[in-house]
């Protein structure tokens, strides 16, 4: 292993590179590292390992959620195609979650989706999937909760929150007179959220969407196009004797970025 090289990017963010047999490790937050990204020896395209929110992921502790997050995000993957100029596209899997009241927790890309028509990662970075007719299948699920009739609520109850082992009690009552009003499941999601917060959809919420979308979020990869990433703000950066420390967060099992703890 070879000794990690540092850097300090727009005076805002820090980043080590450190250099293995088959890779290099770049690890870029503030305080904290935030951000995870693999570039290998082998292959053009790095790959997103893990992205977190933190307040502490700029250098000063003032991250802001949401839009902060998509900077930090975009001048990490500048920063990496700056100093590694012949990567191309940036790979990750999304495995994102939003963090809702009481610490609840649901599928930020099914959550995108019911709000916005796309994932966070299509809306923030144009990022598409890496086999480009997966795209029809999550067209075809948007489309299913806009122009699908309703189950009637007793059959709705059965098949998708008895399904589900939803165990938030007399569930069905609080939903009642939401969910005949509304005129689509789009709506009767979205007023949920509106008039909730986006813990109501625990338990059930994912279970009911991943039976009309056969994409398959967890393994499925995607593709922030590098045609996509030349379009962003330039950076600048310098290398630093300062050795860096990062308080570190989980790697793996995130997203291929993860904005874990957004309030959207």
């Amino acid at each position: 292993m070879i000794s990690p090289k540092y850097y300090q990017i727009n005076n805002k963010f820090f980043a080590s590179v450190t250099e293995s047999k088959h890779e290099f490790r770049v690890k870029f937050g503030g305080i904290k590292q935030c951000i995870n990204i693999s570039v290998y020896k082998d292959d053009v395209d790095p790959n997103i390992n893990g992205i977190s929110f933190d307040k502490k992921c700029s250098k000063d502790a003032d991250m802001i959620s949401g839009e902060g997050t998509v900077e930090m995000t975009k001048i990490a993957i500048k920063f990496v195609k700056s100093i590694f100029p012949d990567v191309r596209n940036f790979m990750l899997k999304d495995h994102s979650k939003i963090t809702c009241e009481y610490n609840n927790t649901v599928p930020l890309y099914y959550f995108y989706l019911i709000k916005h028509g796309k994932t966070w990662y299509q809306s923030k970075f144009n990022a598409k999937p890496f086999n480009k007719d997966d795209i029809q299948l999550i067209k075809e699920a948007v489309d299913y909760m806009k122009n699908e009739p309703m189950l009637q609520l007793e059959e709705f109850n059965k098949k998708y929150i008895v399904g589900s082992k939803c165990r938030l009690k007399n569930f069905v009552n609080f939903i009642k007179e939401t969910y005949n009003k509304s005129k689509s499941y789009h709506e009767f999601i979205n007023t949920l959220i509106s008039e909730n917060d986006c813990g109501i959809l625990q338990y059930w919420f994912s279970y009911f969407f991943s039976k009309h979308c056969t994409f398959n979020f967890g393994e499925s990869l995607w593709v922030i196009s590098s045609k996509t990433i030349e379009k962003w703000p330039e950076i600048t950066y310098k290398e630093t004797k300062e050795q860096i420390k990062f308080l570190s967060i989980h790697e793996g099992g995130y997203a291929g970025g993860d904005p874990a703890d957004f309030k959207l």
